[in-house]
């Protein structure tokens, strides 16, 4: 048996695996829940947050149990490649594998708009291959998956009608985000409990427009995630 097919092997044993906990594995409260697809490091504690403090239980893929469980499973990101992967239905990892079960069970799946990475690179990318990541989008679209701010999924996850308004500018999307901050007094982000922060947890945290957190003096803030709070201008504080 050479590399490629041991590789191959072990492959299909894990996601057979995966597939068969979460259609067996119970469910343990009654409460709410909601999945985002991520490893519990990398959660925003903008969107987790708000979910818990409108009584959600938040799950992670690290401690996910069966599909059944979830009021909706949440699209926090989705990079370029897992774009492609997902609207192909490629399952080249756990994320990617459990958002195929996902579609196939009839699940709710909310994307966060701000999530869509691709977008970033609208006025470097080739006109035709941005294009193509367009299509790749309007595929989830077309598999059911709904695209929500934080204030949309907050309002739509409990399963009420979404209409979708085509014409709802970017400007007012952020507005509402806004308000909500405003509203709840998010001002800052409190990671003192973690030891350590890094490049992606800043990014997810100024994506939801909030650019000031803050971090216990023992905790070690990677050399990406510094740069990454110079160049956004992330105000780290210490305590």
């Amino acid at each position: 048996m050479n590399k490629e097919e041991l590789v191959e092997l072990i492959t299909k044993e894990v996601m057979a695996r995966l597939k068969e906990m979460l259609s067996s594995k119970e469910c343990f409260t009654d409460k709410k829940k909601v999945l985002i697809l991520e490893k519990a490091e990398d959660l925003c504690p903008v969107l987790s947050g708000a979910l818990r403090d409108n009584n959600y239980l938040v799950d992670s893929i690290d401690n996910m149990e069966a599909l059944e469980c979830y009021e909706g499973i949440v699209l926090q990101n989705i990079s370029p490649k897992e774009l492609a992967n997902l609207a192909n239905g490629i399952g080249g990892s756990v994320k990617e594998t459990v958002f195929t079960d996902v579609i196939l069970r009839g699940k709710k799946v909310f994307a966060m708009k701000k999530g869509l990475e691709y977008q970033n690179f609208g006025t470097t990318a080739n006109k035709q291959f941005f294009n193509l990541f367009k299509t790749y989008e309007e595929k989830l679209k077309s598999y059911g998956v709904v695209y929500v701010g934080l204030k949309e999924l907050l309002s739509e996850i409990d399963g009420a009608k979404y209409e979708v308004e085509e014409k709802v500018s970017k400007l007012k999307d952020n507005m509402e985000e806004k308000a909500y901050r405003e509203t709840n007094e998010v001002e800052f982000v409190d990671l003192t409990k973690k030891k350590l922060i890094s490049e992606v947890e800043l990014r997810n945290i100024y994506k939801n427009g909030i650019n000031k957190v803050l971090v216990s003096k023992k905790s070690i803030v990677t050399p990406l995630a510094m740069d990454y709070a110079r160049v956004s201008k992330v105000q780290i504080i210490k305590q």
